[in-house]
């Protein structure tokens, strides 16, 4: 015991504790307090006076066009047959028909504009039930098999089986994005966005990032200054990493409520909605009745497409190469 108090671990201890409690205790340190909370109170309200007109600009922004009344061949779950649905769709109304004579990937970008893992997914499966692909489960393997029919297949599908085959692209870096240009393109060219959906995030998405970058870099020295005592010295700094952090979930909250849909994409979106409900309820229902049987596969790729699929777009969205 004599040992470890003359030189031994438990002296060493105390001495970086009394050396901590020194420097906290120090008068510069004591007395930086009261403009540590007026920089931290100054911080919070920029944080406020930033991120509220930001986070109203996204939501103004990002607003879909407004149907001019409700489309055909519809029951609206609310009141009147010209009430309006919600902004995002989440009152959506029942449609018990397809809309329109639209491929599985683009009714994804009508009704999930940013996530063009589901129309990947929704054009894989697609092929599939064409019988252009094989796709082995449950790890999704996809295998193009040959001398089959390919007529009536979309033009993504086209690139997809290119990039899955590896056909004449000689690009590694341009697999995705290069079937994917071709679906945003249609969407635009149907008059479906304002702005192309895989563009009109990235401007949110970067500044998202780079907040966090440097609210990361912020915390370090805001761990490493109270680590050595100046406690005082760390509570402005915590503050800022704080206010860089929330401004990350509001850029990132902006990117979710973009791109703007045209008033035509609104009216057929609110459609595949309310499709999507009714193909919820029968594949439910379809599973009880035949609980054996798998669900159709032409309904399978659709399902995927308007979100009511119990599979995860995830695994088949991989099989495509970034």
């Amino acid at each position: 015991m004599a040992g470890m108090l003359d030189g031994g671990r438990l002296p060493s201890i105390m001495r970086a504790s009394d050396s901590w409690s020194q420097v906290a205790h120090s008068d510069d340190v004591v007395d930086f307090l009261p403009m540590a909370l007026a920089l931290s109170v100054g911080i919070l309200i920029a944080a406020i006076a930033i991120a509220i007109p930001v986070a109203l600009h996204a939501r103004v922004a990002g607003r879909d066009d407004q149907a001019a009344d409700t489309p055909p061949n519809l029951l609206p779950l609310l009141d009147g047959p010209t009430n309006r649905v919600d902004d995002r769709l989440r009152n959506a109304v029942v449609q018990f028909d397809l809309p329109a004579d639209l491929t599985p990937e683009q009714m994804a970008v009508l009704r999930f504009d940013g996530q063009p893992e589901r129309a990947i997914a929704a054009a894989l499966l697609d092929l599939e039930a064409r019988g252009v692909i094989a796709i082995e489960r449950p790890k999704v393997r996809v295998t193009v098999k040959a001398g089959a029919d390919r007529s009536g297949i979309s033009e993504f599908q086209r690139r997809l089986i290119t990039v899955l085959g590896h056909g004449e692209l000689t690009k590694p870096l341009e697999n995705r994005d290069w079937a994917l240009s071709t679906l945003y393109a249609d969407a635009m060219g149907r008059g479906w966005f304002r702005h192309r959906p895989d563009y009109a995030s990235y401007g949110p998405r970067l500044w998202s990032a780079a907040c966090l970058g440097f609210g990361f870099i912020l915390g370090v020295y805001t761990a490493n200054m109270f680590l050595e005592g100046y406690w005082t010295f760390a509570m402005p700094l915590a503050a800022g990493m704080g206010f860089l952090l929330f401004l990350a979930w509001v850029f990132t909250y902006a990117e979710r409520r973009r791109p703007i849909r045209t008033p035509k994409a609104r009216a057929l979106a609110t459609q595949l909605a309310g499709f999507g409900r009714v193909l919820g309820a029968t594949e439910q229902g379809w599973l009880r009745v035949h609980p054996d049987e798998p669900y159709p596969p032409t309904w399978a790729a659709v399902a995927m497409s308007l979100g009511v699929s119990s599979e995860a777009p995830g695994p088949y969205a991989r099989a495509i190469r970034r």
